[in-house]
């Protein structure tokens, strides 16, 4: 949880340039499935952050997918409303 937190303060104060910050975001990405708060946790933070990487974007819906199915009904509900972020921040 606490590599979320510190991520999360790298991409906003990196400002303009969180593009930039890639690796932090695969670290994020990374450590999302460590456990049922770090999923929800990364769910609510990854897609501020969706748009500026492409080349995770693979990766990301998948991760989101997974946790549709989860059996865990907050982790279910969390990740079918992440799904819906993230299809509306393609379309903007």
């Amino acid at each position: 949880v606490n590599v979320l937190y510190d991520g999360y303060n790298v991409m906003t104060d990196a400002g303009d340039n969180v593009a930039a910050q890639s690796e932090t975001f695969g670290k994020m990405l990374a450590v999302s499935s460590a456990g049922p708060k770090s999923k929800q946790l990364a769910m609510k933070l990854l897609p501020q952050f969706f748009k500026h990487f492409p080349d995770h974007a693979d990766a990301i819906f998948a991760f989101v997918v997974d946790q549709c199915e989860s059996e865990d009904a907050a982790v279910s509900k969390q990740g079918l409303q992440t799904l819906c972020q993230l299809g509306e921040s393609l379309q903007s």
